[in-house]
């Protein structure tokens, strides 16, 4: 039996795996503008109803960790139907995979995030086109749904039994203008 012994070195020099300036110009060429101070960066853009909603570009650890956020996405404390909307926010998070929501149990606020460890390596404009737009797109997309979870306890696309017994889910299209559900075959 070998045993091989691993030595550890400090970094005789710090380098940043990304830089705000890098952020800056990746948004550039996406005609992306931002806010910067210290080691963020604030994001707007215009949701459904003319909403404004702020990304929150954070680098942290000397730049090897980036947190984009969205914070005061919801608030829990706006809704008799707690269980029912904290169950479905963990439901898209396991189904958006680098998406996860977050709650500040002291005044209910639902935040979502994506947090990126970037370490020594790189990190591209694709990387942050993909977090940009699942962030953007749960915010627009998502947000009428929960928003009418939380007024119903009723989860647009879904019946009350299917979310009740746990059974599989068939597949609905809601209809906004009538609240109707039709089962698509």
């Amino acid at each position: 039996m070998q045993i091989c012994y691993i030595k550890l070195h400090q970094k005789e020099t710090i380098t940043l795996a990304i830089t705000l300036e890098q952020l800056t110009s990746y948004l550039e060429d996406d005609e992306l503008m931002g806010y910067t101070r210290d080691e963020s960066m604030l994001i707007p853009f215009r949701s459904k109803g003319n909403e404004m909603t702020y990304i929150r570009l954070s680098l942290q650890e000397d730049g090897e960790y980036l947190q984009c956020t969205i914070s005061e996405y919801l608030n829990l404390n706006a809704t008799a139907y707690r269980e029912e909307l904290l169950t479905k926010l963990l439901e898209l998070s396991r189904l958006r995979k680098i998406l996860k929501f977050g709650l500040d149990p002291d005044d209910g606020e639902v935040s979502i995030s994506i947090e990126i460890p970037i370490e020594d390596g790189g990190f591209t404009q694709g990387q942050l086109r993909r977090s940009l737009a699942c962030l953007m797109q749960t915010a627009v997309g998502e947000r009428y749904r929960l928003r009418v979870l939380m007024e119903t306890g009723f989860y647009p696309g879904e019946t009350k039994s299917e979310v009740r017994s746990g059974r599989p889910r068939r597949k609905y299209k809601y209809s906004r203008g009538t609240s109707a559900l039709r089962r698509i075959e």
